[in-house]
């Protein structure tokens, strides 16, 4: 099997999410990215080990667009933060939160062999309390 970019694979998934804020120059996504950074865990870190844990894997057929099932749980568990924490709109800080809440997806698992976790997010400053 040949290397493949992250480009190559065919559905939005929890890890397209995070790569979109990680990849983001928006400030409304900084936060997110400075808890990620108090956490130990760069953008390049994570597309690296994330482009090494997807070398071997098989691509899911999919339309290239569609959400997979797991994206649409993140998000929505990511509404709901932003809806418990107060907030008329997602921020990059639910989504975040959201997808180490989720059991089990690729972003998650990194992230976690990165060192980043829900209780790693909660020590960091950057992030208000009511999202974590």
């Amino acid at each position: 099997m040949t290397d493949r970019t992250l480009a190559h694979t065919r559905a939005t998934s929890p890890k397209h999410l995070l790569l979109a804020v990680l990849r983001s120059d928006s400030p409304e996504d900084e936060a997110a990215r400075a808890a990620l950074k108090e956490c130990g865990v760069s953008g390049a870190a994570f597309e690296a080990a994330l482009t090494e844990r997807l070398r071997d894997e098989a691509i899911p057929a999919n339309d290239g667009v569609s959400p997979t099932p797991r994206a649409y749980t993140v998000m929505g568990r990511a509404d709901g933060l932003a809806l418990a924490a107060g907030h008329d709109v997602v921020s990059a800080n639910e989504l975040l939160v959201a997808i180490l809440w989720e059991p089990r997806n690729l972003a998650k698992m990194t992230l976690t062999d990165l060192g980043a976790s829900v209780p790693a997010l909660e020590a960091a400053s950057c992030l208000s309390p009511e999202i974590v």
